[in-house]
Order: C-alpha cells, then structure tokens, then sequence
C-alpha cells in the first residue's frame, strides 16, 4: 500500500475501489516502466547523480510520478581502486524495515554477502538517551547463524565524525577538559583570536593610509612631470633659473618623502600581513588539534559503548555459561568523514583533519580488503597453480632440443603401460576422498554452529594428507614404469615430475573450495527452521483471532499457551527434520565433488605425459623430423616462456611491502608539512570525476 501510494499519488480510499488492472491501467507511464531496465551513463559523478536520482530519490520524479518504489536494484559500475580486487558493495536497508519491500531485498542479498558493515551516523552513536542498539536481537542471531559476527566479517562505521559541537562536547567531557594540551590551546585560540582581529583592523588602517601615500606620491610626481614641461608654464619658470630650481627641488623633495613614507608603509604592511599569517597558522593548528582531540575522544567512548552494547547483546543470545570470561570483542568500530575526505582528496583545507588518515576511510579501506583475503586467496592459489602448470605444458612443447630420443617402443604402447596406474590410483584417490565424505556426515553443524563451522574446513589437513601419501605412491608407481618400460624417457619425465606434484596443490585448493562451500551451505540452513515455525503456527495465530467475546484476550492467551506447549516439540523436531534434509542435500554434493576432485587430478598428469610424448619423436617420426616453420614456432613460443618465466620470478615491487594503514586513527595531531601523507592514499584518484554506469531492475 505504501508503495501504491508513493507512486500513484492518490488517496487510500480510491485504492481501495480499484482493482489491480484498473490501477495500473489507470497510469500508463508507471505501466511502462514495470519490467523494465534503464541503463544511465555520465561523464563525471555530479551529472551521473543528478540522472540516477529520481530512481533513488523520494524527493525527485519522472514523468510524473515517483519512481524509487518500483526499483528493485541499482547497479552502479564505477572506476575505483578498491573495487579492482572483486569487491562489490551493496548498500541494503534493514532486514527489520517497515517498508516489506525493502526488507525482502535485503533477505535476499544477505544470503549472498561475505562481510557486513553497519553505518550509523556520530550523533546517534553519541547520544546517551537512545540507548543505541545497531541490530535487533533477530539481526544479531541471524549473523552469528550465518558465521559473519566476526571481527574479520563485520564492523561498525561511526559516519560524520566532523559533526561535532567542540565547545559543548568539552563541557560535557571529563576527559577533554583535563587533556594535557586543551586548556593551552583555547587559550591561545582566545589570544590568537583576538591578535587577529588587531591585526586585521591595523592592516586596514595600513592600507587606508598606503592608499593616501600613493595619492601623495602621484601628485609630487605629477607636478614634477609638470616642471619639466614644454607648456607655457614651464617657460616662464624656465627664465627664472633660480626661482625654477627652487620650486623644482621643492617638488623633488616632496616626491622623495612621499616615497620614503610609502616604502616604509609597503614594509609595515608586509610585516602586519607576515604576522597575521603565522597568527592564522597558529591559530588554525591549534583549532585543528582542539576540534581532532574532541573527535578522537568520542571516538573512543563511541567505541567503548558500542562493544559494550554489541558484547550484551552476545551473551543474551549466546547464554552466559558460554560467554564467561574476558572476551575482546568481535567487531572493528570505524569513525570516518566522507565529508572531509573528499575535501583533502580535491586539495582543499578541512579543520581536525591535516591528512587522509584521519578521516578513518583508508583504515576502513584497508579492513574491507582484509576481510575478503581469505577469499581472493583461496581463488589465486587456484588459479596459479593452473598457470604454473600451463607454463609447464608451453614450455615442454616449445622445447625443440628434446627431439630426436629414440625410444623403444611406440607412444600408444607407453600409455596402454600407463593407463593401468592411473586406472588403479584414481579408484584409491575417489576411495579416499569419498570416505572422508562419509566421515564429514558424523559432523553436527546443529550443536554449536561457531564450532561446526570452522570444524569442516579444518579436515582439509587429515584428507590431504592422505591424499600425498597416495600422490607420492602414484607418482613413485610411474616413474618405475618409464624406467621398465622406455629407459630412454625417465630423464625427461623427471623433468615433468614437480609439475605434477604441483597438481597436488590444485587437489588442496579443490577441497577447500568444496569444504568451505559446504560449511557456508550450512551456515545457510537456518532459514528453513524459521518457515516452517511459520507455516505450524500461522493456523494457530488465525484459530486464535477468531476467539471473540468477553474475556477474550485471557481466552487467547490462554489458547496460545496450551496450544503451542502441546505442539512445540513436534514443531521443533519438524524445522530441525527441515534443516537435516537441505544439509544432507549439500552434504550428497561433497562425495559428487570429491570423485570430480580425483577425476581432475588423474587428468591433469595424463595431460603432462601426453605434452611429453607428443613432443618426443619415435625412429619413424625421426626420419620425418619437424618442418622448419613448426621448429621457428616452438622456438618463439619458448622465448615468450622464458620471459614470462623471468618476469615473475623478479618481482618489479617489494614483495613484503609494508601495510598501507592500521585500523587506527592517528593518536596525536601532526600537521602534512611536519608528516609527509602515505602514497597508497592517492589511490582511488578517480572519484568524482570517472564514468558512471548504473543498470536498474524496476519491479514488475
């Protein structure tokens, strides 16, 4: 309804006499746009606003009526260095919204996201009499079920932190009143305030009276000019030597005293103006510290408060038998000035902040890029090893000096000799992997959901394990078979044997892939439990409503309570049967994988003995001998192999370098000039002025 009303502009009651087709029959340009995707694009960030803004906006239309109910996403594509590693934020509302639409978007996408940052702005976080509370008891529940109320998946961005009474927060601040150097500088601001406003009236009166020493000059000069002359005037004085160089050098010497005086003056002005600049920087340093100390104190008590509050909201949920203890808190809390970033970014001046590092967005930055580590890791890892073993296949073919080894038998005799060990080793390869699906069933990810979690992952170790000392046998069982078999080959398989144990490595990541996925499938399960509390009490609740009469709230009080002792445990055992059945359907895909996992491993040394029989030549094919082009080929495609080789192997960076920034604010107040601004801050340079992409999905 809330929507409807937005959109059609009309009035509840003649929403009610309308059906669904005459609605929406009743406003064509709404029809048009159910459906539909608009794609927008601009040149630079402000007009790129200005275009997405009735989408977003409640306060802009489009053709005539209001068009942000009906979006159901905005996909904004922008150039920005924190995004080049992968990372995408989205911005959802709360799972708690009033408004049901939005509250199902975020249902939606929170299934799908790996980290959580709650934003609330300083005066809220700040403010003793709302008793803050970022999350509802669900929310908080709802992520630690999920496996994301972790210090390294969930944080607290404290917004606006330059918003900030400085003379009222030092009233009401023990802590800022007593800070060492505080009294000092109000004090000097008071002195420099005032040193200011003396200045400010002298330089004026300097300037008033520069401006009559110039008139003064002009004139001395003008009559002088005068004198020296050609006009009748200057004729007449002319005849009279004397009389003509006594009003000469009387003009001469006003002329001289006007410039002394006004040379003096320029001086004095300049010694005023001089004084008044240090006085300003003096000044501006020591409101800059004032303003800082007062943000980073609230930041600390916003920060004390705020893990207080989460930390009791922990032990409600958890039960205080499992929270005893000293506990350091599982949430990173960031105070940040999007404001004063943005200022520094575009080289302007912002009070209390003398460099990026105070507004808290690169420490914020720098967390968002850990947290998604783990992640991008266990993706790269992947994804070099299959490199590795690509450069390993190039560099095999392209290697024209093994040509040219006779060898005793043919090439489809070596491998018929093979296939047998790989036959037998992929059959003890599944064998093991799919025992181990077996074992992870006897995991209880029901118990305790922060320990069945980080449990699954955790049997990467004991399976691999099993894994090399079945790797190491197969890989052993090969190269007795090149040696009875081809002695001729065993030099050059050898040369292939790292790579293969390499394909190990692919093994690893594999299974922790399949693991992981199915300890996030775990972690999603819950939901289920939820609907079908749901669909058993839904009838219940409406038998209830129907309970009319005198007395019939204790009726239904009492209705409610009998009905739902009787039932609860039966409820409770079919949502845990619901939960059971969706984690046995995951766990049904580790046994798939992990036959999948052996199957891929056995392929990938097939392949590599494939590269090196393919590229040795038997008698017959000697006779034949490579053409001279397909030699060049190799040869060329050898040398690009050697140079990617050398490339990767130095590094052109460091490859330790140092952490671009802490997840800390700078303790003390140091000005750019006495602290020279980190590099890695220049990055993201495109903001404000780069493309923007935005494609939106409008309900229909």
């Amino acid at each position: 309804m809330q929507m409807i009303l937005a959109v059609w502009g009309i009035e509840r009651e003649e929403v009610m006499q309308l059906s669904a087709e005459e609605l929406l029959e009743s406003n064509q340009d709404v029809l048009s746009v159910l459906g539909t995707t608009k794609r927008l694009h601009a040149a630079d960030s402000e007009e790129f606003a200005e275009l997405i803004k009735p989408y977003l906006d409640s306060s802009a239309t489009i053709e005539g009526f209001q068009a942000w109910p009906l979006v159901q996403e905005a996909r904004v594509f922008v150039k920005a260095n924190i995004l080049k590693d992968g990372l995408a934020l989205v911005d959802l509302p709360g799972l708690s919204d009033a408004v049901e639409s939005r509250a199902k978007v975020s249902e939606r996408y929170n299934r799908k996201i790996d980290t959580t940052m709650i934003v609330t702005p300083s005066s809220r976080a700040i403010d003793e009499k709302t008793g803050v509370k970022l999350m509802s008891d669900y929310q908080t529940l709802r992520m630690k079920l999920d496996g994301r109320l972790q210090k390294n998946r969930f944080c607290v961005v404290v917004s606006q932190m330059d918003h900030i009474d400085i003379d009222g927060f030092i009233k009401q601040s023990p802590a800022a009143k007593n800070k060492d150097h505080m009294q000092h500088d109000r004090q000097n601001i008071q002195i420099l305030s005032s040193r200011l406003h003396v200045l400010d009236q002298r330089i004026k009166e300097s300037a008033r009276k520069m401006d009559q020493l110039t008139a003064r000059r002009d004139k001395a000069n003008n009559e002088r000019h005068a004198l020296k002359g050609t006009g009748p005037g200057a004729s007449k004085f002319k005849q009279d030597s004397k009389k003509y160089q006594e009003k000469l050098q009387a003009v001469q010497t006003k002329l001289t005293k006007a410039r002394r005086a006004l040379s003096s003056e320029d001086g004095t002005q300049k010694s005023l103006l001089k004084e008044r600049q240090n006085a300003q920087l003096t000044l501006d340093m020591a409101q800059g510290r004032v303003k800082w100390t007062c943000m980073l104190i609230r930041h600390l008590h916003i920060q004390k408060r705020l893990t207080e509050n989460l930390e009791r909201q922990r032990r409600e949920i958890e039960g205080a038998s499992k929270c005893s203890g000293s506990h350091e808190g599982f949430s990173n809390i960031f105070s940040v000035s999007a404001t004063a970033y943005r200022d520094l970014f575009k080289e302007r001046k912002s009070e209390g902040f003398p460099t990026r590092s105070y507004t808290g967005i690169p420490q914020l930055r720098q967390w968002l890029s850990d947290s998604i580590l783990e992640k991008r890791e266990v993706h790269l890892d992947g994804l070099l090893n299959a490199l590795r073993r690509l450069l390993h296949g190039i560099e095999r073919w392209s290697n024209t000096k093994s040509a040219g080894v006779r060898v005793t038998f043919s090439r489809e005799t070596i491998e018929d000799v093979l296939s047998r060990s790989h036959d037998k080793y992929t059959q003890r390869l599944s064998t093991a992997l799919h025992g181990w699906s077996r074992e992870i069933k006897t995991f209880d990810p029901f118990v305790q959901m922060d320990e069945g979690r980080k449990e699954i992952p955790g049997a990467q170790e004991p399976i691999m394990k099993q894994v090399e000392d079945i790797w190491i046998q197969y890989l052993d069982k090969l190269v007795v078979q090149i040696r009875d078999t081809s002695s001729e080959l065993l030099p050059h398989f050898e040369e292939s044997v790292p790579t293969m144990r390499g394909i190990k490595d692919e093994v690893r990541s594999k299974v922790l892939e399949t693991l992981t996925k199915l300890s996030r499938s775990s972690c999603q399960i819950h939901p289920h439990f939820r609907t079908v509390l749901q669909e058993e009490l839904e009838p219940v609740f409406e038998k209830c409503m129907k309970i009319t009469g005198l007395g019939h709230y204790e009726s239904r009080r009492k209705f409610l309570q009998d009905t739902v002792k009787a039932k609860s445990i039966g409820i409770f055992d079919k949502g845990f049967n619901k939960m059971r059945t969706k984690y046995d359907t995951h766990l049904a895909k580790v046994a798939q994988e992990f036959k999948a996992i052996a199957e891929f491993a056995i392929t990938k040394v097939r392949e590599q003995i494939a590269l090196l029989l393919t590229n040795l030549e038997t008698v017959s094919e000697k006779r034949e001998g490579l053409s001279d082009n397909a030699t060049t080929l190799r040869q060329e495609v050898g040398n690009e192999a050697v140079k990617w080789v050398l490339e990767w192997r130095v590094p052109k960076h460091d490859e330790n370098p140092a952490r671009p920034h802490s997840y800390l604010l700078p303790s003390a107040y140091v000005e750019p000039d006495a602290e020279a601004e980190d590099e890695s801050e220049s990055e993201d340079e495109a903001v404000g002025d780069d493309d923007g992409d935005v494609e939106m999905e409008d309900a229909e």
